[in-house]
Order: structure tokens, then C-alpha cells, then sequence
């Protein structure tokens, strides 16, 4: 019964990512390129990025980090897992705080979030590419994903939703947003440290 485990738990994530692809239709058509990675994570350090919060995995568990960083023409926001965490869905929200897609209770319906994809097996990066000039000057990102945890052969141990770090929601359950700005980033109230992008 053991070794069916991870077997289960491949097939329930195959049926879920089914399911949750006939939400796809009917989402407000965005402009936006989604790339994914498998990195070598032994002797790579984390870039510099001010504008960055925990992927949350489970409420308890710090699976990654989510990244927003921009350049002159384009907002880029990356999920990057750690240790033996995967990536195996993202559902990406930016704008305002009340145009989230959320249920009656205020939980966020991330199957409508505008830019959304599901990924290969292995992948701990995903990068979501839109244009600058399609979002505010100061805007929430509700950055949520299912990420997988791997024992070091690579088999699936346990499935987790994970969410950004940030503030909660009105919702009943643990869903999160943060706000960013695309001005330069600031390590405290008078201390610039230069960038596009900084976490408010």
C-alpha cells in the first residue's frame, strides 16, 4: 500500500490540473508569455531582488520565494522553489485588491486569475512575462501554486497549495496578497537601494 502512495497522489494532481483547466475559458484575454525551469540549485545563490516574499507552502512550510522585478519594458514575476519542492501549477492575480476573483465568502477563485499555467514534472521556476505598461503603478500580486514536495529520487511525498507571503484576505481561508510598486526599492524610510520594483 506504500508504494502506491506517490502514485495516488500523480494521478489525483493529473485529474486536478484537468479539472482546473476548464476554468481557463472565459478569462479576460491577457498579454503574457509563461516560461519554466529546472535549475541546478547546488552553488546558486538567490539574486538580489528587493521586491521578494516566502512561497508558503501548507500555512507552515517556506517552499520558495516569489520574485517581482522589472525592466523598461516588461514585469516579470518569478516563483522559484527550494530544497525538494516542485512546481506543479501557478495561478498568478496583479491589480487592484478588489478585483480578485473571490467566491461569496471572499475566498479567491484562482481558477479565474488572469495568468495561470500548469508545468513539467521537475520544474522550480516559473517565470510570468507581461508588458510594464499593461499594469497600475502600484498594484497587488496574489501569487498562489501547487508545489510538490520530492524525496531525492524524485518521487512525489505530499502535495501542498502555497500562496506568496504577504497580508490575509477577507476569505475564510489562509490566501494572501501583496502589494508592489514599480518605483526603486527601499530598505528602510530613507535608504534607496535603486530598482524597478519595491515591495510596499
Amino acid at each position: 500500500m506504500k508504494k502506491l502512495y506517490p502514485a495516488l497522489i500523480i494521478a489525483a494532481a493529473i485529474l486536478t490540473s484537468c479539472s482546473d483547466n476548464e476554468n481557463y475559458e472565459g478569462l479576460d484575454a491577457k498579454t503574457f508569455t509563461v516560461n519554466e525551469k529546472v535549475v541546478d540549485l547546488d552553488g546558486k545563490s538567490d539574486p538580489e531582488i528587493c521586491a521578494v516574499t516566502d512561497l508558503i507552502a501548507g500555512q507552515n512550510y517556506t517552499a520558495g520565494v516569489v520574485e517581482v522585478a522589472a525592466d523598461s519594458e516588461n514585469l516579470y514575476v518569478t516563483y522559484r522553489t527550494s530544497g525538494n519542492w516542485v512546481i506543479g501549477q501557478t495561478h498568478l492575480y496583479l491589480g487592484t485588491l478588489e478585483g480578485v476573483p473571490q467566491n461569496e465568502p471572499g475566498n479567491p477563485r484562482v481558477g479565474h486569475f488572469p495568468y495561470q499555467a500548469s508545468h513539467s514534472a521537475g520544474t522550480n521556476e516559473v517565470t510570468y512575462t507581461m508588458p510594464i505598461n499593461d499594469i497600475d503603478d502600484c498594484f497587488y500580486a496574489a501569487a498562489h501554486a501547487v508545489v510538490y514536495l520530492t524525496d531525492d529520487a524524485g518521487n512525489v511525498i505530499s502535495s501542498e497549495t502555497a500562496w506568496g507571503d504577504g497580508v490575509a484576505m477577507a476569505g475564510k481561508n489562509w490566501a494572501t496578497v501583496s502589494e508592489f510598486c514599480k518605483t526603486g526599492c527601499t530598505n528602510d524610510d530613507n535608504d534607496s537601494i535603486g530598482g524597478p520594483i519595491r515591495r510596499r
